[in-house]
């Protein structure tokens, strides 16, 4: 390994001509082109691009929207973006050669100086090692973190305080799809660099901590931008920070151990300092050798849970340690550690239906997970005290080993920030810490599963992108982000084969990004909900097939759903408890169909090939109604740390899809965490519904 990563990756001169030989590149995707546009409205595109949806001139009075925009190609070839650079306004070029600058500058017609500019350059040797950038990010804020892989410009392309009262210094995505802060990150495939060295920086408590630190980061220092003593520790700041450059020695880190004294491998900064626990520290072993740590992730969570791919650093009695120890008042944070030197490739996983042609899939919707043990909402006065998230891990368990299903889909909001059951206290979600928590009971069954992301899934640290990410390296996950050029991140179809020897299509599953909220031309939230993009309808209806039956799956449900606009052709069959909260529009029972008109769902009757819809969202309703031959359908609400009013009890639920005779017909029913009861069974206060 180590004469491999020597030569894929420190070998490399920069922006080395490309020899006149063969180019033979390795398999992968990589961003071709990323560029600034300034465009004359609010929800401009360019074709076969992708826009990020956080604009760089946000104000009060906006009168130009300009976006990053990329494109990425399928091949790695000679076309691949290797490097991108901002540089602040005013300035020259990069230092080196072959560096190319995007056509229009961060605020270029909307102020007179221009603002920053975004440059990229092609290096060949890095593409031949499959050294690319995969994948381009920005991040609203004036605290912006990245996180794990991602590479950050330190250079601001927002308007910073010109942006006015919607500059949004602590970015949320609920108040606004931008910022006057916004950073540009992105990612870069092929072999990971070895870890040569690690220190550990403590700040004062009363600093920003965002900074700490920042002296390094121009030096080839990278922060673990998880503080080590979290926002609930209350002492000082603490962070890791790792590099990749060559040692004299060639020595990298092969190990991390937290321990209780200091010795001749300690990095010399009390993990605790500032606060009432433990004096720990980080003993750091280096070697020159081939088994080299290649990724450190500290974790803010509220307990240890396995990574996959990671192993957990410990302590002296070899259990993991939690840096956090001692002190009453602060959430566990556990350091990971990683030898892999790519991501992880998995083999596709093939759906099929069973040799009786059945296939069955388990349906969970707005599980709500924090990073911490959130506090549970709409629970039994029974049994107030005790719950916490532990009740939501044991309904998923205990459902899947009920139903043995072939497929588990969780269709939108994984995670949400909540306040923590420890002191009722809402506190900025940390994502990385809840990501395992949504897939853990499945992962543990070795189940495969798909997901959709709801309107909570980003208002934390992670962004879609992010969390995708995070998503595509799981065990079993069978999702994808989809085509790089629609509207949102998780636009995929899954195909379920007639048996596991055959190719031919037996039925089909449709999965949509309904996005989060709408957005004034500000970029301010407009208090309406998300919806399904005409780029990803288009999508859609170029690829329906009317010969092969299919479902289709997203958070946010459609207007039609409503039982109180006259298209419904069947009487509603469980619960309505809640007035309807459909994409693009705000809660009412009477939601407007064409302003904004939403073109899904007469998408899904002209081409013929969905018969069935399954969203969440609205945690009370748990309804199925038929609307122009369409059985449109509530999942329920799963999670103990979301709201829900189903019934007296509030008993969490879940929706089992059965698929039979080789996708030409399929039922459902629900199965309820009767939690009074102790007991998990199916509704039979309902009937089984034939959906088609």
């Amino acid at each position: 390994m180590w004469s491999q990563i020597i030569a894929a990756s420190w070998a490399f001169t920069a922006c080395a001509a490309a020899p006149l030989l063969a180019r033979n590149f390795p398999a992968g995707q990589c961003v071709v082109d990323v560029k600034i546009e300034t465009c004359g409205d609010f929800n401009c595109k360019l074709d076969g691009y992708h826009r990020i949806d956080a604009f760089l001139t946000q104000r009060i009075e906006a009168n130009g929207w300009n976006y990053v925009f990329y494109k990425t190609e399928d091949e790695i070839s000679d076309r691949c973006v290797t490097e991108i650079k901002v540089i602040e306004e005013g300035k020259e070029a990069p230092e080196g050669t072959g560096w190319y600058p995007a056509p229009h500058s961060a605020h270029e017609g909307v102020t007179d100086q221009g603002g920053p500019t975004l440059w990229s350059r092609r290096d060949y040797d890095l593409q031949q090692a499959g050294k690319v950038v995969d994948l381009v990010v920005v991040r609203p804020g004036r605290w912006a973190n990245s996180t794990e892989d991602f590479v950050r410009s330190s250079v601001n392309l927002g308007l910073g305080e010109a942006a006015g009262a919607v500059a949004f210094e602590d970015y949320r995505e609920y108040d606004s799809v931008s910022s006057g802060w916004i950073y540009l990150e992105y990612t870069v495939a092929g072999p990971r660099d070895p870890i040569t060295d690690v220190q550990v920086v403590a700040c004062s408590g009363d600093s920003v901590g965002a900074h700490c630190g920042n002296e390094l980061l121009g030096k080839g220092w990278k922060r673990r931008d998880t503080d080590l003593n979290g926002p609930t520790a209350n002492g000082s700041h603490i962070y890791i920070f790792t590099t990749t450059q060559l040692q004299t020695n060639r020595e990298c880190v092969t190990s991390l151990k937290v321990v209780d004294d200091e010795n001749d491998k300690t990095v010399s900064v009390n993990l605790n300092d500032g606060t009432t626990g433990d004096e720990l520290y980080l003993e750091v072993t280096k070697a020159r050798d081939e088994d080299c740590i290649t990724s450190i992730r500290p974790i803010d969570t509220s307990r240890y849970f396995a990574e996959p791919w990671y192993d957990v650093v410990t302590d002296s009695n070899g259990q993991p340690a939690d840096v956090n120890a001692g002190i009453g008042s602060a959430d566990p944070i556990f350091i990971y550690t990683s030898k892999l030197v790519e991501r992880p490739r998995k083999e596709p996983i093939k759906l099929s239906f069973s040799s009786d042609g059945t296939f069955r899939i388990a349906l969970f919707s707005d599980l709500h997970h924090s990073h911490h043990s959130a506090i549970c909402r709409d629970v039994p006065e029974q049994i107030e005290a005790d719950c916490s998230e532990e009740y939501s891990f044991a309904f998923m368990g205990a459902v899947l080993d009920h139903t043995e299903p072939d497929l588990v889909v969780i269709d939108g909001d994984l995670y949400a920030e909540n306040d923590r059951k420890q002191d009722k206290t809402t506190y900025p979600q940390l994502t990385d810490g809840a990501i395992v928590k949504a897939i853990r009971p499945i992962i543990e069954r070795g189940i495969p599963f798909a997901v959709t992301y709801g309107n909570h899934d980003a208002e934390g640290s992670l962004l879609r992108e992010e969390i995708q990410r995070a998503m595509d390296i799981q065990p079993g996950f069978v999702g994808s982000r989809g085509l790089n050029q629609l509207d949102g991140i998780g636009n995929y179809k899954l195909d379920i084969t007639k048996s596991k020897d055959s190719e031919d299509i037996a039925h089909r599953l449709w999965f949509f990004d309904s996005r989060s909220y709408t957005y004034f031309g500000n970029g301010t939230n407009s208090g309406d909900y998300g919806r399904v993009e005409q780029s990803q309808v288009d999508w859609y209806s170029a690829n329906a097939d009317a010969s092969i039956n299919a479902m289709a799956f997203f958070h946010i449900p459609v207007a039609q759903i409503s039982d109180a606009i006259g298209l419904n052709t069947t009487a509603r069959i469980g619960v309505h408890g809640e007035s309807v909260c459909p994409q693009g529009n705000g809660c009412s029972n009477t939601p407007k169909l064409d302003d904004p008109y939403v073109s899904l769902f007469d998408a899904f009757v002209n081409a013929g090939d969905v018969k069935a819809t399954f969203s969440g969202h609205d945690h009370s309703n748990d309804y199925i109604i038929e609307a122009q031959g369409i059985q449109l359908t509530y999942d329920g609400s799963a999670g103990y740390t979301a709201y829900s009013a189903g019934d007296a009890n509030y008993n969490r639920e879940m929706r089992v899809i059965d698929v039979a005779e080789h996708g030409k017909t399929v039922s459902t029913f629900k199965i309820i965490d009767d939690i009074l009861a102790g007991t998990v069974h199916r509704n039979e206060s309902e009937p089984i519904v034939t959906l088609f």
